[in-house]
């Protein structure tokens, strides 16, 4: 499977963060229902053990090593609770 991501998807999810950074309350009452799917699925044994949480383990390590955390914190904090 290939897929590209454009400057518009870019944006679109960039836009998406931000406006859950700043009305958290809206962005979780309008995704609920997608955000506790997304919970019960990280359960699952076939989520860990896919690419996906190795490379969410490697970005988790390059934030700690690379001062990434230090300047985006509360950013990864609510996406840590989103994700």
């Amino acid at each position: 499977m290939t897929s590209t991501i454009d400057d518009a998807d870019v944006y679109k999810i960039s836009s998406g963060l931000i406006n859950a950074v700043n009305d958290f309350d809206t962005y979780y009452n309008e995704n609920q229902e997608i955000l506790e799917q997304y919970i019960e699925y990280k359960k699952i044994k076939e989520y860990r053990g896919s690419d996906a949480v190795c490379f969410r383990e490697l970005f988790r390590k390059f934030g700690e090593t690379s001062g990434y955390y230090d300047e985006n914190l509360l950013v990864l904090w609510i996406l840590e609770r989103v994700i």
